[in-house]
């Protein structure tokens, strides 16, 4: 709905979706980068204040942004929800990292095409039992 809002209303083009999504990346890495973390730290252990704000925020833009008339106006208003958007996520996933003691964590790694792995942090919080440790590919971890 949003592309064909922005298509009728302002006769986006390809260059321009290009630069809304720019700017909507450029906002979610500012978001997890600078903004999200003094947040966190704000609010404290019980993030559901922080989500509601978040929440309030991305409500209250977006039905501006799908009745202005002005492509400006839909930039500074997109701005905010995407860092709430990225706010919220990142005070998401650290709210579930304290529902697993250390541990109770386990690190999963995955084999990419060149001699690399990525380790992804695994909460076992589910009711299967995995080994320890986890191994998902014949290579040594980590590579020198």
């Amino acid at each position: 709905m949003w592309q064909v809002s922005l298509k009728t209303r302002f006769d986006f083009g390809p260059p321009d979706h290009a630069k809304l999504m720019g700017m909507v990346g450029f906002s979610y890495a500012l978001s997890q980068g600078l903004v999200a973390r003094p947040l966190i730290a704000f609010f404290g252990k019980d993030p559901t204040k922080l989500i509601l704000l978040c929440i309030s925020i991305l409500g209250g833009c977006r039905p501006f942004a799908l009745k202005t008339a002005s492509v400006a106006v839909v930039y500074m208003l997109y701005v905010p929800m995407v860092i709430a958007l990225g706010v919220m996520n990142t005070a998401i996933t650290t709210a579930c990292s304290f529902l697993a003691d250390g541990d109770q964590l386990q690190t999963l790694t995955l084999p990419l095409p060149l001699p690399l792995t990525l380790p992804l942090p695994l909460p076992l919080t589910l009711p299967l039992p995995l080994p320890l440790p986890l191994p998902l590919h014949p290579y040594p971890y980590p590579y020198p």
